[in-house]
């Protein structure tokens, strides 16, 4: 019971860990989904703002840019010719170009939103709008026909997502950059567009790590029932196997009153019936003793069968083998045999070959199912017929076999007819007793010499047993 209980635990902890293992495998799938989508979004965020500010700079070049009045912290633009007007009430203008309004914007979003983009070029007139190094890299790319760059990135030790995508010359921007070369078309440069990406990170670690102690969570719960459920039922079957082996004991102790309290008063009843025939004369009182020394027979060999059966399960039938003549075991169950199938007018025949030689068996045990097989054979068989038995030596194993010319077995039947207490659905031609015990007791037989017995038979064309035993069955 102990030793169950430890397999039962083992398989219990073998599940749970099966269970945990994809129940983890699921988390982290689950969390590899997640990033993605969060790097979806923030793709879709960055190209939002990208898009964004390109039509703000377009709408701003459309005007040739837009005039601010000109007060305490806006200066002018350096790189513009002309950049100030002076309104009739004498107020000062001045002009802001799309890049030096993106700039501005870019600060505003900075200090509010978290989030900031960057204009930038590998020509640059301002060196404040200088590229840093993944900057430089996208715009290289560019240069080389890049749609555009986008990944996740550490800056300053933050985790941020940047996209950049290039600026391309605009018929409205040659007015200010047509003195550098540009032509329409042209990659001018790049827009970087920088989200923070902490908050959401952070967020994932945390759900991951409320998964994954749901899952360990769900994954205890499970194991402790399962583990409960499967000590009950154990516990439940132990109770049962106690239950069975008293059981079984009062089997035995059944079967052993039956082997001395009913077998000695028949071996009794059977030998006075069989002294007192040799001495009446009556045929009447003749008749009587026959059928009370038949009868004390059959039901002596009932319980000879019965006592095998119980034997046999219970698994206190040891066999007693040494080498055995094949021949003369075949010679005397045939001798014995043919005595009451000469009463039947059936003829039993040999088919062994001279000198078989001899195979290490248990005689008593071997010689049981023959007489069997012949006794089947013989009850089963109409008269008039022949009944063979046969035998052959093979290199690894000895082969014998009962063949009769009786009316066969349906193959539905030969699938159970190995079974205690099955009997096929033919009846003994002369209406002889049948139990069901005789081929059960045969096969069990059989295998203790880890061997095997088969059927071949059709209806109307008689049956044929073959048994197989290994030469080195001992």
């Amino acid at each position: 019971m102990l030793n169950c209980l430890r397999d039962v635990r083992c398989q219990v902890i073998a599940i749970g860990a099966v269970f945990l293992a994809a129940l983890g495998v699921s988390m982290v799938g689950l969390a590899y989904r997640q990033a993605g989508m969060l790097k979806q979004q923030q793709y879709q965020n960055a190209s939002a703002i990208f898009d964004l500010i390109v039509l703000t700079r377009r709408w701003n070049a459309r005007y040739g840019g837009v005039f601010v009045e000109k007060g305490p912290g806006v200066s002018s633009n350096p790189y513009l010719e002309h950049p100030d007007i002076r309104g009739a009430t004498g107020k000062v203008f001045t002009l802001r170009s799309p890049d030096e309004m993106t700039r501005e914007i870019s600060e505003l979003a900075l200090a509010g939103k978290g989030f900031s983009f960057h204009i930038t070029s590998l020509r640059l007139r301002n060196l404040a709008n200088r590229a840093d190094a993944w900057e430089t890299e996208a715009l290289k790319l560019f240069q080389l026909g890049a749609y555009e760059r986008a990944e996740l990135t550490i800056k300053d030790g933050a985790p941020i997502y940047r996209l950049m995508r290039p600026l391309r010359v605009e018929r409205s921007c040659l007015g200010c950059h047509v003195s550098e070369g540009y032509r329409e078309g042209d990659v001018q440069g790049g827009i970087s567009v920088s989200l923070p990406s902490r908050s959401m990170q952070t967020a994932i670690r945390k759900n991951t790590a409320l998964m994954l102690l749901l899952a360990g969570f769900l994954v205890l719960a499970f194991v402790a029932v399962l583990y409960g459920f499967v000590l009950r039922l154990m516990m439940r079957l132990s109770r049962q196997t106690e239950e069975l082996s008293k059981l079984n004991k009062t089997k035995d102790r059944f079967m052993g009153m039956v082997s001395h309290d009913l077998r000695t008063p028949l071996t009794v009843t059977s030998g006075v019936a069989s002294a007192l025939i040799e001495e009446v004369k009556d045929e009447e009182q003749l008749a009587l003793l026959r059928l009370v020394g038949s009868s004390s027979k059959r039901m002596l060999t009932l319980i000879d069968d019965l006592l095998d059966v119980s034997r046999i399960e219970s698994g206190i039938l040891e066999l007693h083998q040494r080498e055995v003549d094949i021949a003369g075991l075949i010679d005397d169950a045939v001798t014995d045999n043919r005595l009451i199938a000469r009463v039947k007018d059936i003829l039993i025949g040999e088919d062994v070959p001279a000198g078989i030689g001899a195979v290490r068996i248990d005689p008593d045990r071997l010689r049981q199912v023959l007489d069997n097989l012949l006794g089947n054979a013989v009850k089963y068989s109409p008269a008039k017929t022949t009944v063979t038995v046969g035998a052959r030596l093979l290199p690894d194993r000895l082969e014998l076999w009962v063949q009769d010319q009786g009316p066969g077995i349906k193959k539905s039947e030969s699938a159970v007819i190995f079974h205690e207490f099955i009997k096929g659905g033919a009846r003994p031609t002369a209406g002889e007793p049948s139990y069901g015990l005789g081929l059960a007791i045969a096969k069990r037989l059989v295998e203790l010499h880890r061997g095997t017995i088969r059927i071949d038979s059709e209806p109307g064309k008689g049956t044929r047993f073959t048994i197989s035993i290994p030469r080195s069955s001992s």
